[in-house]
């Protein structure tokens, strides 16, 4: 998702200035749910069918998010260690707490969504330290995000409806140990923001 953003923000023919990712299995169910970015980092995929339309627990992150431009760049972007299934959506929730920043949501009414069903991707398996996204870790995510991306670019495609970049990381296997005990000044809750960083766009 970091490469995404990277490879969108250097270009030079057009400027964006909202970014929403999105998990390809989800479908908004109203079209009042507007895709646009607000005052606020926005969870706008809150509701499933599969949940029975109701938070799996309140600060749940996940299936779909906005972020202005400068709302990305100062929670640092999405952690880069995180490889697999689970736990950056949780991350990403306490990184934009560390940048002073609440998040908001359309209504119950308005939020709601599909989930498609399928089968688990078998390339994509279990993050092994998915655990890790419950813990509060200011200092870790200045150290890790955008301003530690590496990567090489292989592939970048402009399709009619979409962009296909592919890109070459290090190996998973050295680049995600396990998990480890969170230390003492790792905490599990997040702070209440105190101020808003954010500019509408």
């Amino acid at each position: 998702m970091n490469v995404g953003f990277v490879e969108i923000v250097r270009r030079k023919d057009r400027v964006f200035d909202c970014f929403i990712f999105h998990d390809v299995d989800s479908l908004p169910e109203d079209d009042r749910n507007i895709y646009g970015c607000y005052r606020l980092p926005r969870h706008v995929a809150a509701f499933y069918d599969k949940l029975g339309y109701r938070l799996k627990y309140y600060k749940m992150f996940g299936g779909a998010t906005a972020f202005t431009r400068r709302q990305f760049e100062l929670s640092n972007g999405y952690s880069n260690e995180f490889w697999g299934w689970g736990g950056e959506d949780d991350d990403m929730e306490k990184r934009i707490a560390a940048a002073n920043f609440s998040f908001m949501r359309f209504p119950k009414c308005v939020a709601r969504y599909t989930m498609i069903k399928h089968e688990r991707d078998r390339g994509n398996p279990s993050n092994n330290r998915a655990a890790l996204g419950w813990y509060y870790r200011p200092e870790v995510y200045q150290r890790d995000g955008l301003n530690t991306l590496r990567y090489t670019l292989v592939g970048y495609e402009e399709r009619l409806l979409y962009t296909k970049i592919i890109a070459s990381f290090s190996s998973p296997s050295t680049a995600a140990p396990k998990a480890s005990t969170p230390t003492a000044t790792e905490s599990a809750a997040s702070p209440t923001p105190s101020s808003d960083r954010s500019s509408s766009s």
